[in-house]
């Protein structure tokens, strides 16, 4: 039996932060899952950054620094 959506989500959000990296990464190279509602540049520029991530040429940033990054911005006049 397949499993459903929330169960999949349940089971996805159990795993350690890296594993849920590991797993988003990986999707693009399926070649079944298309962005939706995306310009097909955008297709283009998401599977060049997912090999970037990959191969080492570009280092992610922790959700932890962006969050505190985006809270600065509301302290702006």
């Amino acid at each position: 039996m397949a499993l459903t959506f929330e169960q999949i989500r349940e089971e996805f959000l159990a795993l350690p932060n890296e594993e849920r990296q590991r797993l988003i990464l990986s999707l693009p190279d399926t070649g079944e899952i298309a962005p939706l509602g995306l310009h097909p540049a955008w297709s283009e520029e998401l599977r060049r950054r997912s090999e970037d991530l990959k191969s080492g040429r570009m280092e992610g940033i922790p959700w932890e620094v962006v969050e505190k990054e985006l809270d600065s911005l509301d302290d702006l006049p």
